[in-house]
């Protein structure tokens, strides 16, 4: 095993922000990238559910696949069914090193914040 420790964000405000699974993993090729790494992280020992003990901190959010299957509207407007007030210095540990240990993946799109 890695001694590389992950602590991934479960926060129940975006937990929408997961939902749309199996219809855009079978199916959308890179823009699956997010669920994909998300699954391999569980499936591994790195992850740790303590935070004072983590290397990096991973934010598991499925953009595309959000954006594919629960936005309407999804080809005129990539940004339409983001969450607008998302902003990740509000996370938890962001502040503890300005967001340099935090991990983002963005198969797709990216989010209004960056």
């Amino acid at each position: 095993g890695s001694s590389l420790r992950i602590y991934m964000y479960q926060l129940q405000k975006y937990s929408h922000m997961l939902k749309p699974l199996l219809k855009c993993s079978q199916k959308m090729s890179q823009c699956s990238a997010s669920v994909h790494i998300h699954r391999w992280l569980q499936s591994g020992t790195c992850l740790t559910k303590n935070p004072e003990e983590a290397d990096l901190f991973y934010f598991p959010a499925y953009e595309a696949c959000y954006n594919e299957t629960a936005c309407p509207g999804f080809d005129t407007d990539t940004e339409r069914c983001y969450p607008h007030d998302f902003n990740p210095e509000e996370l938890p540990y962001f502040q503890r090193k300005m967001g340099q240990d935090h991990v983002f993946v963005f198969g797709c799109n990216l989010l209004p914040f960056m």
